[in-house]
């Protein structure tokens, strides 16, 4: 540290060099030990010298340690630096609405829908003023929908109804479908009874009663069912096929049938009412093992074995009992599937959205179908 003293009286600069404190361990800084005293005097020079050489010293110091710290900042920004991803990069810019929306709607239609509800929540997340924001809150949806995550595709929908969004009539109907696969039907018609509506419109409402209607048919509610289609609007009854429909409806009598009554009656004979479903196998296991049952008892009782004739004869109760319900829980079964098979081939034969496309691709191309709800 230098101080500056000046004695008018003498005219002389006298110059001190403080002593470096010892926690500063510099060598060069170490050497400057005696002070430095120069007397000024007209046309002689003074040797001052020392004093530049010192202050030289200091700076020489103090940069180097301005440039070490610099490139120390430097390196570690350029180590720590986080990467932009594959999307990211392909787009030049890390937030580019464009680059998010259209690598979420590739995944998606590539089937990978876990990475599609990602990219469409970071699409939101970062640009809440896009146009496209309904339409992205829609397909995360579908997304869920087509994953089979249907607990979380009833909140999108949800939230995509309770918005006011425009595509708040399509997220009526595709709640109604996770509805329908959470085995929930009334809650599904709950959804579309709204938009059957009588004053709204005419292409809302005939939809809306299509799918009424369907529900009501996979729910064995025939009468519901055609009055549903009936009300569909003379516009739109070719569309829906709703005249090809109700004459399927009319005749019910055509699908194979078993009473479940007469099975249980059959029954009475070990394995009759199995016969009677035309289940075979089961048939014949239920008649010996009743049979070889009964003999059993008879032949126990017959040797005055009692006790075990009687624990015989309960067994054997509990088999036979078991046979009479199969074979009338068996004919309940049969009709069910016969009535799916029917609601199924019907579906297939009127839907109206049913569709074929060619799709190419690089290399080839191929055929599709799609049903739309």
């Amino acid at each position: 540290m230098v101080f500056l003293n000046v004695s008018s009286a003498r005219a002389a600069v006298t110059f001190h060099v403080k002593r470096t404190p010892s926690r500063m361990k510099t060598p060069r800084l170490r050497a400057v030990k005696s002070v430095v005293t120069a007397e000024f005097q007209p046309g002689k020079e003074t040797d001052l010298l020392p004093v530049k050489a010192e202050t030289s010293i200091l700076t020489e110091h103090r940069v180097g340690r301005l440039q070490r710290a610099a490139f120390f900042l430097v390196m570690g920004l350029f180590l720590f630096m986080p990467m932009p991803s594959e999307a990211e990069s392909a787009s030049g810019n890390l937030l580019d609405a464009d680059a998010l929306y259209n690598f979420a709607v590739s995944s998606y239609e590539n089937g990978d829908y876990t990475t599609a509800v990602v990219e469409f929540k970071r699409f939101l997340f970062f640009n809440p003023e896009d146009p496209r924001v309904e339409e992205v809150a829609f397909k995360i949806g579908m997304a869920y929908f087509q994953e089979a995550a249907y607990p979380r595709a009833v909140e999108a929908f949800e939230t995509v109804i309770n918005s006011g969004s425009g595509y708040a009539i399509d997220a009526r109907f595709m709640l109604s479908r996770c509805y329908l696969q959470l085995n929930d039907s009334e809650a599904a018609l709950g959804l579309l009874f709204p938009l059957a509506n009588p004053n709204g419109d005419p292409s809302v409402r005939d939809r809306a009663l299509d799918r009424i209607g369907w529900i009501h048919l996979q729910s064995r509610n025939l009468p519901a069912a055609r009055a549903a289609f009936t009300a569909i609007g003379e516009k739109n009854r070719d569309r829906y096929r709703i005249g090809d429909i109700l004459a399927r409806l009319d005749k019910p009598g055509k699908l194979p049938h078993k009473n479940p009554w007469l099975a249980g009656l059959y029954s009475i004979i070990p394995g009759g009412g199995y016969l009677y479903n035309g289940l075979y196998r089961e048939a014949g296991i239920a008649f010996f093992l009743n049979v070889g049952l009964a003999a059993a008892a008879y032949e126990s009782f017959d040797n005055d074995l009692n006790a075990l004739g009687g624990m015989i004869s309960l067994v054997n109760l509990g088999f036979y009992s078991g046979s009479i319900y199969g074979g009338i829980s068996a004919a309940h079964k049969h009709n069910d599937r016969a009535y799916d098979e029917f609601v199924d081939k019907l579906q297939m034969q009127v839907s109206p959205n049913l569709s074929f496309r060619i799709q190419p691709t690089a290399k080839s191309i191929f055929l599709s179908f799609n049903i739309s709800f």
